[in-house]
C-alpha cells in the first residue's frame, strides 16, 4: 500500500471532521522535514492521542495505518530509492528536484544512502 492511497482509505473512512485530520496530518509528512521514521514514531503518538465517536473508525484507521507499516515502512531497508519514492508517493516531486541539494532531502526523507 502507498501512502496515497492509505490516506485516500482513511479519507473514505467517515466525514468526521478527526477522520480528515488524521488524512491531513500523513498528507502533511510528504512536504514536511520528518524522515520514515519520525513520521512512524509521531503518527502513532497522534493515533494514541486522539479520539473517535465510532471505535470501528478508530479501528479501521489502525488497521490501514498498520498495513503500510508493514508493507512500507518496515521494509523500506530492502527497498531501491524508486521504490521508497513511489510507495511514500514522492516520485514526481523527486523528479521536478533541480539541484542535487534538492534530491538530497528525498535521500534524508526516506533514509537513502547515495
Amino acid at each position: 500500500m502507498t501512502i496515497d492511497k492509505l490516506i485516500l482509505h482513511i479519507r473514505k473512512i467517515a466525514p468526521d471532521k478527526v477522520v480528515q485530520e488524521v488524512a491531513d496530518t500523513l498528507q502533511s509528512w510528504k512536504t514536511n522535514e520528518m524522515n520514515s521514521e519520525a513520521l512512524e514514531n509521531s503518527f502513532e503518538k497522534y493515533l494514541g492521542n486522539i479520539w473517535l465517536e465510532n471505535n470501528f473508525d478508530y479501528l479501521q484507521i489502525y488497521s490501514l495505518w498498520s498495513e503500510f507499516k508493514r508493507v512500507t515502512i518496515d521494509s523500506i531497508g530492502g527497498m531501491t530509492m524508486n521504490e521508497r519514492l513511489f510507495h511514500f508517493g514522492l516520485v514526481d516531486e523527486f523528479e521536478n528536484a533541480s539541484t542535487d541539494l534538492e534530491k538530497e532531502k528525498f535521500y534524508l526523507k526516506l533514509m537513502a544512502r547515495r
